[in-house]
């Protein structure tokens, strides 16, 4: 908790030592996919749940100068799988504060570091024929660093991939069970510098 308050204070310190020479940012991603698999055994094809994911993840900082900005993001997810009439749907909201540096400027190019911390929350339903049930709800904690990589399309725009992240996360399912309380709690730290963990997104600066 000591590391948490410290950078939040870091943050706050930082945004009013900079206010005045501040340029405001904005930026964000949208993450959108869905699959339906079918299974066919001679003449005769079967589908699968149909899976959707959707995901929008819009944010807004400031340069305090040409290394350092500062800012919070905000994130909305729902993920849904749905066979015949029954669909369990989680939604997850979640808020990240963050911290960029800005490492190396080449013209267009930009290589920066993003420090974050983030906490989200959420639950999960399933409804079946009109009926809804509650099931798990969720928290998460995490403390990130990505290094990431912008591209400047003009003055104003860039656009941004962020090539994976070095992490920790506390993650916490909360169930009722037959009128008792269940709670599953996870830690975990790692590196994930994969293909699939490249994001994209866009940065609007005024």
């Amino acid at each position: 908790m000591k590391i948490i308050r410290s950078f939040f204070v870091l943050i706050a310190l930082t945004t009013i030592a900079g206010v005045v020479n501040a340029q405001m940012f904005v930026s964000g991603s949208i993450n959108l996919s869905t699959s339906m698999p079918k299974t066919t055994t001679g003449s005769v094809t079967t589908e699968g749940a149909r899976y959707t994911y959707f995901r929008v993840a819009p944010a807004v900082g400031y340069f305090l100068n040409d290394k350092l900005a500062v800012g919070a993001g905000v994130s909305y997810s729902l993920q849904k799988q749905k066979q015949n009439d029954v669909a369990n749907l989680t939604s997850m909201f979640g808020i990240t504060p963050f911290v960029r540096y800005y490492a190396v400027s080449l013209g267009d190019v930009n290589i920066f570091a993003q420090g974050n911390v983030g906490i989200e929350f959420g639950a999960n339903k399933t409804k079946n024929d009109g009926n809804t049930t509650d099931g798990p709800k969720y928290l998460n904690f995490g403390i990130s660093v990505m290094p990431a990589i912008s591209y400047s399309l003009g003055e104003k725009l860039a656009i941004e991939a962020f090539l994976g992240s070095v992490y920790y996360s506390f993650n916490r399912e909360k169930d009722e069970i037959a009128g008792e309380t269940h709670t599953l709690k996870t830690n975990g730290f790692g590196l994930n510098f994969d293909m699939s963990s490249i994001s994209l997104g866009v940065i609007y600066k005024f």
